[in-house]
């Protein structure tokens, strides 16, 4: 399986979580659901040339333990059903850690591949705001 960084340097991403946390426990566990938009230049695959961007929806589990309290680390894992027209999905895993900021607001990075017919992987910075 090849690698899609030559076709696409820049993609956003949205999650939303519902975890069944109890308070102060070590381990969080729940369902998650997401969007994935990858900004390709040229795609080809065999002699199929396409220059649409790749977009992902990513169904989940994901888990987190919390350390001292204010850090957070885990990871989520399922499958990315592709969107586009030349995508299949597959397996996905992202591991991230975290930091609480204030109570509702949390900073996070992480690191995600897709398994379709090439490897999307991809860095994540985000913000993680708590209802």
């Amino acid at each position: 399986t090849a690698d899609a960084a030559p076709f696409s340097d820049f993609m956003v991403a949205i999650d939303a979580y519902y975890m069944f946390r109890q308070e102060n426990a070590f381990i969080n566990l729940g369902p998650t659901v997401g969007y994935r938009h990858f900004f390709v230049d040229d795609i080809t695959i065999g002699n199929f040339v396409d220059t649409a961007d790749a977009s992902f929806l990513p169904i989940g589990a994901a888990g987190r333990i919390t350390i001292f309290g204010i850090w957070r680390a885990g990871a989520d894992a399922g499958y990315a059903i592709g969107l586009s027209n030349y995508l299949d999905g597959g397996f996905y895993f992202r591991p991230l850690v975290a930091v609480d900021i204030l109570d509702f607001l949390e900073l996070n990075a992480a690191w995600e591949n897709i398994w379709d017919d090439l490897i999307w992987g991809s860095f994540q910075i985000g913000a993680k705001l708590e209802f």
